[in-house]
């Protein structure tokens, strides 16, 4: 068991608090929003004013807020979690972010003797309200270690991809993957609908085929797919940044900007 702190309690963090809460955890969590702390609280954790007060009770924090900015702002910023965290302590970046924001991040921390790790995850909402996460994760192999059972109460899977910084490059890859998997996707099932097939008939066809996917199969039941433009603009600005070119993940970004229920926050 071990003190953990959870910052941003959305539809993946709130959803991981409650599993370390469940996994047996003591839990302090911080939100922006007051009533997701409350429900938090109802369920067995402990409210914090701060991010600062969230690290004076963890010996593990775990940040789920939404981008670079505000992943700055609670660990580095004023009353943020530096301000607060004990040495040896850990801090867990689980948000998709430019590696670039980890490092710097892990530099201002390593002065203070505490430890960052990049962990961004896949498995979306469905997986952190399961507990079937899984965690990418670059950074220091002991602090791996150490952060691990806490990671195991929250998913399923825990990789080590290598230095601080490679978690994110994992799942910038897996982002690009899978968007433009859901991008191909989309242009063959309507290719096959302008020949009279539906979806459920080329899912019987192609479901002993290389060209079956996680988009062909569950095509009939898709949900929203909202982190879409998120996750290839954070690409697209990292490739910019080192002038990689993608043009495959360019295209796709405006292919997809018509898809239903995208949120474009």
């Amino acid at each position: 068991m071990s003190d953990v702190g959870v910052i941003g309690l959305g539809n993946m963090g709130g959803a991981m608090a409650r599993n370390l809460l469940r996994g047996g955890h003591l839990v302090t969590v911080y939100d922006v929003v007051g009533s997701l702390v409350e429900a938090l609280v109802g369920d067995g954790a402990r409210a914090a004013a701060d991010p600062k007060e969230v690290a004076e009770h963890a010996d593990v924090v775990v940040v789920m807020v939404v981008n670079d900015k505000q992943t700055t702002d609670v660990v580095a910023g004023p009353d943020g979690v530096l301000e607060g965290a004990r040495p040896g302590a850990t801090v867990v970046l689980c948000s998709s972010l430019q590696p670039r924001t980890v490092t710097a991040l892990g530099a201002l921390a390593e002065a203070r003797g505490v430890s960052v790790l990049d962990a961004p995850v896949t498995g979306g909402q469905q997986g952190a309200i399961d507990g079937t996460l899984a965690f990418l994760v670059g950074g220091d192999d002991g602090a791996v270690e150490r952060v691990t059972p806490v990671l195991e109460s929250m998913g399923d899977h825990v990789v080590n991809a290598g230095p601080l910084g490679t978690g994110q490059v994992v799942k910038n890859v897996n982002n690009v993957l899978l968007w433009t998997t859901l991008s191909a996707t989309r242009e063959a099932l309507r290719f096959a609908a302008e020949h009279g097939m539906s979806a459920e008939a080329v899912r019987e066809a192609l479901q002993f085929s290389p060209g079956y996917n996680r988009w062909v199969k569950d095509w009939g039941n898709l949900g929203p797919t909202p982190w879409v433009h998120k996750d290839l603009e954070t690409t697209l600005a990292i490739a910019n940044a080192q002038n990689v070119q993608m043009p495959v993940a360019a295209l796709c970004f405006e292919l997809l900007k018509d898809w239903p229920a995208v949120r474009m926050d």
